[in-house]
């Protein structure tokens, strides 16, 4: 109940901001998958999320590698609530899961604006930083590619005729995401290396 009369409350401000925060809590469904907010996860779906996150094979690439637990998914869950209270132009991240039409775990996509990483003060307040999974038992299949797909139509309708950049480092040895990467359309500008030492490959795509 608290969120609803904080988003009627911000709606009465601006017609823009209440285009904006309608959008937040959209759900994109096409095909078989959708994309849901990770804070609709059910408690079932939150433990098949935490069962894909303690695979070390799925988390290899992900930040710095390490196994998620389901306090660290709940904690993404109440991060994301305090997100979705605030405008689109003040967001600093998106956080998205794919379930099937039964309810199952797919996969996970989230996006980050703001990133020093990015190294471009020229940038558009809407640029953001991608990161994504497919579960173990799940890769393979075509939803590494739709997932992104999904996440950059969702994105697209938020951010409405503002132009953004949706970018992705890639370790240079992570090759299926690579060639999901350039599947969907994202161009690569140039090898970078991260403060960790690795080196990654940085992909871009204008939406």
């Amino acid at each position: 109940m608290a969120i609803t009369k904080t988003i009627r409350k911000t709606r009465k401000h601006s017609k823009s901001v209440k285009s904006n925060t309608k959008l937040l809590t959209k759900t994109i469904n096409t095909n078989c998958e959708a994309l849901i907010p990770i804070y609709k996860l059910t408690p079932s779906q939150i433990g098949q999320l935490t069962f894909i996150t303690s695979n070390k094979t799925t988390m290899k690439h992900i930040g710095t590698g390490k196994l998620w637990k389901r306090i660290d998914i709940l904690q993404y869950i109440k991060d994301e609530l305090a997100q979705h209270r605030k405008t689109i132009e003040d967001r600093e991240y998106f956080t998205y899961v794919m379930i099937s039409q039964t309810g199952k775990v797919i996969g996970l996509i989230s996006g980050r604006k703001n990133i020093k990483l990015l190294g471009n003060n020229k940038k558009s307040q809407y640029d953001i930083l991608l990161r994504m999974f497919i579960g173990a038992l799940d890769t393979g299949k075509g939803f590494g590619k739709s997932i992104i797909s999904k996440f950059a139509i969702l994105y697209k309708e938020m951010i409405g005729f503002n132009n953004a950049n949706l970018i992705s480092d890639i370790a240079v040895d992570n090759l299926a995401s690579i060639k999901i990467h350039d599947a969907n359309g994202f161009n690569f500008i140039k090898q970078i290396k991260y403060p960790n030492g690795k080196f990654y490959k940085r992909y871009v795509k204008k939406i």
